[in-house]
């Protein structure tokens, strides 16, 4: 479902204490589904390329006074109502995959105080910390919601053979997205830092491997990648590939 206008949750989640239909009145959101192309979504699970900002918003009833938003790490976000962007806690993570695509699990929380926050920003570590006195009430949980992210890895592999007689004399290999916007690698040895570049090999092949940043690649769609091969006598050839997001 495609991110609903805050005051039109809040209405539907009022209709639904009437025992009209059911809807949650806890709803989280992130900013990577592609499929309706339309921004935030609270579809489930939704990809993330390694390193990409994703951000998340959890709508939840207009009287909680913070939100608690848990990773897998174990770590927590706390974002105050103060806070609150267009009527949501708002937040920002970075996922990391390995050679295979991990899975992560979101969850935010909404709380009203009672007596006093049980959370206090920590001066030494300047991080939000977890502490309530034995006499103080516990803070009332109203609303929550959960979400799954699956990160993955978006690579770079191309293999190709030269013209026959012709020594490869450089590549550069241009990662283009959809606003036109081009990132260029001049790819001189085979010790560029970032690549990995194999060959020749006893048939002359050879193979490029390249592991790009999320800020050079389309959140949505194919990401256009060309490989340009000079040769020794001047002469060029150019390869095109495609990278594609889940």
């Amino acid at each position: 479902m495609p991110r609903l206008a805050l005051p039109l949750l809040l209405l539907l989640a009022l209709i639904t204490s009437s025992g009209c239909f059911p809807f949650s009145q806890a709803q989280l959101f992130a900013d990577t589904y592609t499929e309706l192309r339309s921004g935030f979504s609270d579809h489930s699970p939704q990809h993330a390329s390694e390193g990409e900002v994703v951000t998340f918003d959890f709508g939840a009833d207009t009287s909680a006074d913070y939100a608690i938003f848990s990773w897998s790490d174990g770590k927590r976000t706390y974002v105050d109502r103060a806070e609150k962007k267009d009527g949501f806690f708002r937040t920002t993570h970075v996922f990391a995959a390995g050679p295979q695509p991990r899975t992560y699990n979101v969850e935010a929380v909404a709380y009203m105080i009672r007596g006093q926050n049980d959370w206090y920003l920590d001066d030494s570590t300047h991080e939000w910390t977890f502490f309530r006195p034995i006499t103080d009430f516990a803070d009332d949980a109203i609303g929550n919601a959960k979400m799954t992210i699956i990160c993955y890895r978006p690579e770079v592999d191309i293999t190709f053979f030269p013209v026959s007689g012709k020594t490869v004399k450089g590549l550069v290999l241009t990662i283009i997205k959809t606003d036109g916007s081009r990132t260029d690698h001049l790819i001189k040895t085979s010790d560029t830092p970032g690549f990995t570049l194999l060959g020749p090999d006893q048939r002359g092949q050879y193979h490029l491997h390249y592991d790009p940043a999320a800020k050079e690649l389309n959140r949505i769609g194919d990401t256009a990648v060309e490989l340009l091969i000079t040769y020794n006598d001047s002469t060029q050839d150019l390869l095109k590939h495609k990278i594609k997001t889940p």
